[in-house]
């Protein structure tokens, strides 16, 4: 059309149709809201269907009065592409979880059993060579590190699932929140923990998720000493606070280390890590573990939405 067929005419003129009067009505709603409307719709061009994104933008005079409308549409028909193929690939990714899910937890009892057996027959045997020996060595090693990896998965699962849903915040403390963590990793008290007396208004659910993976494998890879864990918050800003996770343990591995600074994942890092990871990424928050040589400990820091409080409300 030309610009004199176009001049003087209302969306509805211009254009026959329901699109016309969609349109027309777009521009009425922003001139009776003074404020910039989005709109998306469908059209048909070329024998193809398109995604139209269009901003209406009024103009105000010195009296806050609308004098005109003008418009900019944008044709988005690769951004609708993208957002299906991201969609389809977000459910395959939940069912795979899921399903990696049922089968660790119908894994870790066979692989505790396999653990007990060798045991037991370590205690019954009367006497064991020395390769029977060494056999039964190599068997309570596979079974407890298959163990320890199907648990990773599972943490992995939990923090993933968690990650991917809205949750409100609340207020809560720091202390009763470890202390349902610590009845499930340390039901006999075998370490010693230190927790910061400190409310927190913020996304419970996360906050313990977090906590509960950073201590699970600091135990985990510290079986055979007992720990000093702290647990402590801090204040960053109005909308910010930091959580940090101390222990006397071993440290991180070089490939945990190198995970946590946006490394690929690989066979030495623990599938736990990766899902804090992935829990905290959805957060908007930040976590960073300070570097120290081998077996000096490990301190984790992260940095997620919230704020701390003086009392619960």
């Amino acid at each position: 059309m030309s610009r004199e067929q176009m001049l003087g005419k209302t969306a509805k003129e211009a254009f026959a149709g329901e699109y016309g009067a969609a349109l027309h009505d777009f521009y009425v709603r922003s001139f009776a809201s003074k404020k910039p409307i989005t709109q998306e719709y469908p059209l048909f061009l070329g024998g193809s269907k398109r995604h139209m994104r269009t901003v209406f933008n009024p103009v105000v005079d010195e009296n806050d009065t609308v004098v005109r409308v003008f418009s900019c549409p944008l044709d988005v028909t690769a951004e609708y592409a993208l957002r299906g193929v991201e969609a389809r690939t977000a459910a395959v990714n939940k069912e795979m979880e899921g399903f990696i899910s049922l089968a660790a937890h119908d894994l870790r009892s066979p692989m505790r059993r396999i653990n007990d057996i060798a045991s037991f027959l370590r205690a019954d045997l009367p006497e064991l060579s020395e390769e029977n020996s060494r056999l039964l060595d190599m068997l309570e090693k596979v079974a407890s590190q298959s163990f320890a990896m199907i648990s990773d998965l599972i943490n992995h699962a939990q923090a993933s699932e968690i990650a991917g849903e809205q949750e409100d915040f609340e207020t809560f403390r720091l202390k009763t929140l470890c202390e349902q963590v610590l009845q499930t990793l340390d039901p006999g008290q075998t370490h010693h923990w230190k927790v910061e007396e400190a409310v927190i208004f913020g996304e419970r659910l996360s906050t313990q998720i977090i906590i509960r993976n950073l201590i699970d494998n600091a135990i985990k890879h510290n079986a055979d000493r007992t720990l000093q864990v702290s647990v402590a918050v801090a204040r960053v800003d109005d909308s910010t606070f930091e959580l940090v996770v101390s222990d006397n343990g071993r440290g991180f591995s070089q490939s945990d280390i190198g995970q946590l600074k946006g490394n690929p994942l690989t066979t030495g890092s623990g599938f736990g890590i990766a899902g804090v990871m992935r829990l905290v990424s959805s957060r908007g928050g930040v976590i960073s573990v300070d570097e120290r040589a081998e077996g000096a400990g490990a301190t984790v820091r992260v940095v997620l939405p919230g704020n701390l409080e003086t009392e619960v409300r």
